[in-house]
């Protein structure tokens, strides 16, 4: 895996010249080196890579102790892809129903865009969430707000305490059970009995999340 190479080579720099690579170096040295990963994910992965170093070692120095060395990471890991430029990496099509990516990403996904695009878009996040879907986060850079509508709620002020025991309690008494954390705690305990080669593994593991982690707000 790409990002495994490149902590490798990381590795190797620093057991010999005692230094870490660039970002830039990383981009050079892995850039056009598989058929399948466009240049953008190449930079996205040098970035990362570069930012948990620096995280590790200013954390190092700060004498922080739970902030580790970057890891290797199996393939199941990796659950984001960001697209750097929109309007150079992708962008959305004009019949509103499909993203324009990279070819060796897929070059023409079907997606449905639940909400008009406001603002200028930036960049794009391909994120696979617990529900087995891809998601696109499409980023925009939109003008700030100098100043806030009068509401016209008549409603009196209400306090809100979030807790543990109940999900929230307000200033009147009522309060919410905590329905979603036990649909969490139910699927790590369905994760603890499963004993299973890593094929099958993978299977309950995605049956478990759709089960109890898709579309918690209808809990």
């Amino acid at each position: 895996m790409l990002s495994n190479q490149m902590l490798e080579m990381v590795k190797t720099q620093y057991a010999e010249q005692q230094t870490f690579p660039s970002k830039y170096d990383l981009e050079s040295a892995f850039k056009g080196q598989s058929e399948h990963v466009p240049a953008t994910t190449v930079q996205m992965l040098a970035d990362r890579l570069s930012k948990s170093l620096k995280r590790f070692l200013a954390a190092k120095k700060l004498g922080i102790a739970d902030v580790g060395f970057p890891r290797f990471k199996k393939p199941n890991r990796w659950h984001s892809l960001q697209l750097r430029q929109y309007g150079k990496d992708c962008y959305l099509h004009e019949d509103k129903k499909h993203l324009i990516v990279p070819k060796k990403v897929g070059h023409f996904l079907k997606i449905k865009l639940h909400r008009p695009i406001e603002g200028t878009p930036k960049t794009v996040h391909l994120v696979h969430r617990a529900d087995g879907h891809w998601y696109a986060l499409i980023v925009c850079e939109t003008e700030p707000l100098t100043s806030h509508l009068p509401s016209g709620c008549n409603h009196p002020d209400i306090g809100i305490d979030v807790g543990l025991k109940s999900f929230l309690t307000d200033s009147e008494g009522n309060t919410v059970e905590p329905a979603l954390l036990s649909h969490v705690s139910a699927y790590f305990e369905t994760q603890a009995t499963h004993d299973l080669p890593s094929k099958e593994r993978r299977s309950a593991q995605t049956q478990s999340r759709q089960k109890y982690c898709a579309n918690p707000s209808q809990d």
